[in-house]
């Protein structure tokens, strides 16, 4: 994110004084006023800085306005000394968007994401059509439950003027999420928050190089019944964003009211959350398409997340899933056989220790279907929309090549170098499409719409 127009020098109170400090590309170098030449230094005299528990040093800055600098861990920040210079290295600092009076950094109710990757997630917005909220598309609005209580999520557009010498010009082409909290929350809570929404971006997207033009806390107004940008949050982002169209993004209007289950989705704390292990999105343009080992580890760790969360939510009546699931089933009456015939035999001929009888029962319990037959279960059902998503690749997938993906994977895990060809690569492609097509049909996106969607052709550009 652009650096702050607003400061680059001012204040912030020690443990024995005042120290200033000048800010360069989110690098704060604090100044103290003594000298370091020998025999003038007073170590008494040299300022401390002490972190308070939320991580955040707290100041003013040279034309009154609240700031707060994130430094990480107070217990690995412990006490810096001030001699002459200290520098620091932050990625988060906040701005209060005033300066008649001290900033409350105890609560607020609300975030708000401007501009930046979110104005290319709208695929038709009229350029001046204004609603009277100000809106040239009808805002997506729904509650979703998450760790952090029930949050109002709000995704629309900002009607924006600009007045110049002889020149008028109103845009209305921001988009912005807005996260209204049913709790408040303090700065120290403020990460999670900018992480999933950056996680549910990175996915729309299928970049890792997302950023937004402004981020906000807001706090609510009751006399006005609304909430206000009370400080604005400015977190170090990628050199350079994706530059992608809303015909290669998957848009807030393809998926409209799924957005919001999709967007819980992403704030899940499950062990089998899939958006915990998407670690192989594309840093940059010239990254996609490109694979290697530890992407495709990424890869199918994802995938056996989405597997696991898949066989947990389905109804019988989904058909997608039906294969996977009769035989997941099938597999566990063995086992639960095969339980039997230890109890019995133990009964019969004597019991083993208790250490052999829980290592029986043990991987017994945690006997599941070989990971290729899971894959090959569920890619048969998808496989008429990864052709339409990959219809741009000379590239049939069969069994085989998911079998030796898996074995791939398997064996480099236990150390064992494998040489990584094109096949395998676009076999581990293709599961990032049956990664996706899985999740939006989880979330609630029919046949016809996840067909749309993956003409698209998302993950090639």
């Amino acid at each position: 994110m652009k650096e702050s127009d607003l400061f680059n020098t001012g204040v912030i109170e020690c443990e024995k004084g005042s120290a200033v400090f000048i800010n360069d590309n989110y690098s704060f170098n604090f100044l103290n006023a003594l000298s370091k030449k020998p025999d003038m230094y007073d170590r008494d005299k040299a300022f401390c800085l002490s972190l308070p528990a939320d991580g955040f040093l707290k100041g003013v800055t040279h034309n009154g306005h609240d700031i707060a600098i994130y430094c990480g861990s107070p217990e690995e920040f412990a006490t810096k000394e001030i001699p002459s210079t200290f520098c620091i290295h932050t990625n988060t600092y906040l701005i209060q968007c005033g300066n008649r009076s001290p900033c409350d950094w105890s609560h607020f109710e609300g975030i708000q994401f401007c501009g930046g990757t979110l104005n290319d997630l709208f695929s038709n917005i009229p350029f001046i059509k204004l609603s009277a909220s100000g809106d040239s598309v009808t805002p997506l609005s729904s509650v979703i439950s998450t760790p952090f209580g029930e949050i109002t999520v709000t995704i629309g557009t900002i009607s924006q003027e600009r007045r110049s010498r002889g020149e008028y010009t109103l845009s209305n082409r921001t988009v912005y999420i807005k996260l209204l909290f049913a709790e408040s929350i303090t700065i120290a809570d403020i990460f999670p928050h900018l992480d999933n929404v950056s996680k549910f971006i990175s996915f729309l997207t299928n970049h890792k190089n997302i950023g937004f033009d402004e981020i906000y806390l807001l706090k609510w107004n009751k006399k006005y019944h609304t909430a206000f940008n009370d400080v604005q949050i400015f977190q170090e982002s990628y050199h350079e964003l994706v530059q992608k169209s809303p015909w290669s993004n998957i848009c807030f209007d393809d998926l409209n009211d799924f957005l919001f289950p999709l967007l819980q989705l992403v704030y899940s704390r499950s062990p089998h959350n899939p958006f915990c292990f998407m670690d192989f999105f594309p840093a940059s343009s010239r990254d996609v398409g490109r694979m290697s080992t530890d992407l495709i580890h990424s890869i199918v760790t994802c995938l056996e997340c989405e597997l696991s969360r898949t066989k947990a939510i389905s109804s019988p009546s989904d058909d997608k899933n039906t294969a996977y699931i009769a035989e997941s089933e099938k597999l566990f009456s063995l086992v639960t056989e095969l339980k039997k015939a230890v109890q019995t035999y133990e009964k019969e001929n004597g019991s083993f220790s208790k250490k052999t009888h829980d290592m029986l029962m043990g991987t017994l319990k945690h006997l599941s279907l070989a990971d290729a037959d899971k894959i090959n279960l569920l890619y048969d059902k998808y496989k008429h929309f990864l052709s339409v998503l990959f219809s741009d690749y000379n590239f049939t997938l069969e069994q085989s090549d998911i079998e030796a993906l898996i074995i791939h994977r398997n064996r480099t895990t236990h150390g064992v170098q494998q040489i990584l060809d094109n096949r395998l690569a676009m076999t581990a492609f293709y599961l990032i499409g049956l990664i996706y097509c899985m999740i939006l049909h989880s979330v609630g996106i029919d046949d016809p719409q996840l067909k749309k969607i993956c003409e698209k052709h998302f993950l090639s550009k």
